[in-house]
């Protein structure tokens, strides 16, 4: 079972999306912490956190956009930098030390390997915990993103932020997945890309 727990921390009004949305994340597969990790500057400086600070609006904009690779496209022989970028959490990036969480579809089947690597940075985190392999399947992983990217739409409209690119592509996600043969067509697409890469 995996866990995105996100609590907003900036109740300030922002007009930026990613300032808004600053917040404390925890990132949870079976047993393992994936965010826990230390920092190497301030009043707590060595000390353990289950939770990392980050914003919420680059990993649900990262999810959105990745949505049918990141659910539907295997990795090829030797994964590239193309098939990184929609799969590893570290390219949801804005500035932001992300842990190094790796996201695998299996072929023909509706199951996605989950792995995960310490992260030595010398940018101020370390992440401490990872993770050889976790199968979880495409529908929980579907309706654990969903309520994350939803969570974080709700928040901006809050702030007064609406019409933001990740509502405008959520929205086209959305219908894509609720229509069958648009739907049918994105998994084929995410799918070729993948025979493409090999």
């Amino acid at each position: 079972m995996m866990r995105i727990d996100f609590e907003f921390i900036n109740n300030s009004p922002s007009p930026e999306p990613i300032e808004a949305t600053k917040g404390e994340l925890l990132i949870k597969i079976g047993n393992t912490i994936l965010t826990k990790c230390t920092y190497s500057w301030g009043n707590n400086e060595g000390d353990i956190h289950n939770k990392v600070i980050v914003s919420a609006y680059p990993l649900a904009l990262w999810l959105t956009i990745s949505w049918w690779r990141l659910l539907f496209e295997s990795p090829p022989l030797k994964p590239d930098i193309y098939w990184k970028m929609s799969h590893v959490l570290p390219s949801a990036n804005e500035g932001f030390i992300w842990p190094n969480i790796i996201f695998s579809p299996v072929e023909d089947e509706d199951v996605i390997k989950i792995s995960a690597y310490p992260v030595y940075s010398n940018e101020g985190i370390q992440y401490i915990n990872g993770l050889n392999s976790y199968s979880v399947s495409r529908h929980e992983l579907e309706t654990l993103f969903e309520g994350f990217i939803r969570k974080v739409i709700s928040h901006i409209k809050t702030k007064g932020l609406n019409n933001t690119p990740l509502e405008y592509l959520w929205k086209e996600v959305q219908e894509a997945r609720y229509d069958d043969l648009l739907g049918l067509f994105r998994k084929e697409e995410a799918k070729r890309k993948m025979n493409i890469n090999r």
